[in-house]
Parts: C-alpha cells; sequence; structure tokens
C-alpha cells in the first residue's frame, strides 16, 4: 500500500489516482476496501471527520484489548 505520509494532493485527479492506486492494491483489507468505497459516496469534509472518530474509537477499543490480554499473562 502506498505511503501516505509522503503523499501530497496537488488536485482532486491526484487524490482519486491515488485512492485507485490503493483500491487496486492487493494488501488492502476488504474491510478497507468497502469501507472506502463507501466513504467516496459522501461528503468529504464529513467523511474525514468520521474516519478519523473510527479511528480514535478503535485504538481505544485495541489498547483495552491489549491491555486486558496482558493482565491475564501476569
Amino acid at each position: 500500500m502506498p505511503d501516505v505520509s509522503v503523499f501530497t494532493v496537488e488536485s482532486q485527479a491526484a487524490a482519486d489516482a491515488y485512492i485507485e492506486e490503493i483500491l487496486a492494491s492487493p494488501t488492502c483489507s476488504h474491510w478497507l476496501r468497502v469501507a472506502l468505497q463507501s466513504a467516496l459516496e459522501c461528503d468529504p469534509v464529513d467523511a474525514a471527520n468520521d474516519a478519523e472518530a473510527l479511528s480514535l474509537i478503535l485504538q481505544v477499543r485495541a489498547a483495552a484489548i491489549l491491555n486486558e490480554a496482558s493482565r491475564k499473562l501476569k
């Protein structure tokens, strides 16, 4: 999958080409592909805000699961 940290958006066409590259990548999970395709149907600012919120929610959940698992190992 392309490295987003070095990506600069020059135009919508460039952003769309980047998205197509991600969707075509064999390393893109089915879940991410479906989520991205769904987000493309939404207002882009709303989709970006929702994606950021989802990222934080999933990070909290993952941290809680890892914390719980590490406590069980003690």
